[in-house]
């Protein structure tokens, strides 16, 4: 077996690495692989900054001191 040069090898290497990989946003260049898309997918948001109000929710909360 002869010798391979890094440069000879590369696009053998990234074909293998970069199959499976999706771009989610139509002009982004950055592709992500199937299990990012799916972590993201199946992992629960919860929106901490959202600033609605609850219908109990009070003005004057009450004072117990």
């Amino acid at each position: 077996m002869g010798n391979v040069s890094r440069r000879a090898a590369m696009p053998g290497l990234s074909a293998a690495i970069l199959q499976n990989r999706y771009r989610v946003f139509a002009l982004s260049p950055t592709a992500y692989s199937a299990r990012a898309i799916r972590l993201i997918e199946e992992t629960p948001t919860v929106d901490l900054l959202n600033q609605f109000r609850f219908p109990d929710f009070r003005e004057n909360l009450p004072d117990y001191n």
